[in-house]
């Protein structure tokens, strides 16, 4: 007959010591049978968990900060000068003043003369 270890015997894997195999009881540092320090993955769970919601927050601060700044330009007054002439104003006027012919230094004779001449 075979014998089959019962439930009640059975002990979980996370319990047993990973040096020496002997079962651990609850909360210790140290292994009781071979000293061998207990290594807990679940005491830093909470902590990585802590520290990727700080990030995750810290990152939906940005995203909003971002949105908010990028909203108040867009709304905000232009920074535009008035008294300044736009690019096609300025091309215009250049083109302009190159095909007007160019009028010499003296100025140009009357026609008639004026009235204070006529002696």
């Amino acid at each position: 007959m075979s014998s089959a270890p019962s439930p009640s015997q059975h002990t979980p894997r996370h319990d047993l010591c990973h040096r020496c195999l002997q079962p651990l009881p609850p909360r210790v540092k140290r292994c009781p049978a071979c000293s061998n320090p207990v290594h807990s993955n679940h005491r830093a769970l909470p902590l990585i968990i802590g520290f990727v919601g700080l990030g995750a927050l810290v990152f939906i601060m940005l995203v909003m900060w971002i949105m908010a700044r990028n909203e108040d330009l867009a709304k905000g007054p232009s920074l535009v000068d008035e008294g300044a002439q736009t690019q096609e104003q300025v091309l215009h006027d250049a083109s302009s003043t190159e095909s007007a012919p160019k009028a010499s230094n003296q100025p140009s004779k009357p026609e008639k003369p004026p009235p204070l001449n006529e002696r």
